[in-house]
């Protein structure tokens, strides 16, 4: 084998290994990657810039249906991509062993290495080029079975990352009635008082412990699902979770007698979601920006006082709250901005009506809602 076949050669072992790496690393290990040059963390982070900084040229009411596309089509092309570089490796491994292939008993051309690799490694078969030597059969042999796997992987793979989709975006939609659309954490408490539902909110805010949990692991697990945009209008998993770490936290200062012991385990869960969420897309936390005024914190105050609501040591109440949004909202904010998401509000607009109470059938149904 001559110097050029040598390095060509090994240059192709060294793309299988790492492709293969890189998509047990992806798909097989469920935790988060921390590695340099990781082909795929590069392809989120700059290819997310990119389709980003097309932004203004899309119309304002198509531009969350722009964003959403990105997480599926960033999927398809890393998994085309790696397809691609298996293939072409392999090609550079055929072509390196310079050895008789049939018809001819030649030496294969780079592009007839290229055209033998994509035939066996989709497992097409068609036979019009074989290799007559040991080593390049067990390649061939070797790269139908790496075509074979990849492909039982990748199938294997996305039903459980859109299961995981799933799971995530069932209890968004149950936020609607409780809190509003765009849901507030104040509204989730005025709601449940104004409705007699306050006995109800501890095992509510256990499911959303379970859900922040879920939330997590499954975007430790699988990171692509961060970019895959909610289906429904005016809520995504942020404001979500944005939604009930302010209910914990207006809880947590003391609302009216209510337990706060379910409120703490759940803002812990949010809070340990929102931080490792941040690590995981390499975005430091925004302190620079308030979500909340003190007249905005007023209205809250009023609002909750009307439905027979009120905070203990009132005249402490804006410090302790702005101690305790410094634990989480940095946080939020830095993904908001980064996945150019929405954040639901401190205050709601009570003259809003929520995605139950519209329908597109009906687009001059604008009248008060009935019973929030």
């Amino acid at each position: 084998m001559n110097p050029i076949h040598f390095l060509v050669g090994s240059a192709g072992l060294l793309l299988i290994f790492y492709i293969l790496w890189e998509g047990f690393e992806t798909i097989i290990v469920t935790r988060t990657i921390d590695r340099p040059l990781r082909l795929t963390t590069l392809i989120y982070r700059y290819g997310w810039r990119t389709w980003v900084g097309l932004l203004p040229t899309v119309t304002r009411n198509k531009r969350e249906t722009y964003l959403g596309y990105f997480g599926s089509l960033s999927l398809l092309f890393l998994i085309v991509l790696w397809a691609i570089v298996l293939i072409v490796g392999f090609s550079m491994l055929q072509w390196a062993q310079g050895t008789s292939f049939t018809p001819g008993h030649s030496s294969l051309s780079p592009a007839s290495a290229l055209y033998l690799s994509g035939t066996t490694f989709f497992t097409l078969g068609y036979g019009d080029i074989t290799p007559t030597h040991t080593l390049s059969r067990f390649i061939a042999v070797s790269e139908a079975g790496v075509g074979f796997g990849f492909l039982a992987v990748v199938i294997g793979y996305l039903p459980i990352m859109y299961q995981s989709f799933s799971k995530r975006e069932g209890m968004i939609a149950l936020l609607d009635a409780r809190a509003g659309t765009p849901p507030s954490g104040a509204e989730l408490i005025r709601r449940a008082a104004l409705n007699g539902g306050l006995s109800d909110l501890d095992p509510l805010l256990k499911s959303w412990e379970q859900w922040s949990a879920e939330l997590l692991e499954g975007l430790l697990s699988y990171p692509v699902i961060v970019f895959y945009r909610s289906q429904h209008e005016g809520v995504n998993w942020l404001s979500a979770l944005t939604t009930i770490l302010d209910a914990c936290t207006l809880i947590r200062l003391g609302i009216n007698e209510l337990p706060a012991y379910q409120a703490h385990n759940t803002f812990a869960m949010g809070r340990h979601a929102a931080v490792d969420l941040t690590i995981t897309i390499h975005t430091p936390p925004d302190r620079s920006t308030q979500r909340l005024s003190s007249t905005d914190l007023q209205t809250i105050v009023n609002r909750l006082r009307d439905v027979g609501l009120t905070f203990k040591d009132p005249e402490t109440l804006e410090e302790r709250l702005a101690d305790e949004r410094a634990l989480y909202e940095p946080y939020l904010l830095t993904l908001a901005s980064r996945l150019r998401m929405q954040m639901s509000p401190w205050v709601c607009d009570l003259e809003a009506m929520d995605n139950w109470e519209t329908s597109a059938w009906d687009p001059k149904n604008t009248r008060r809602k009935r019973h929030f």
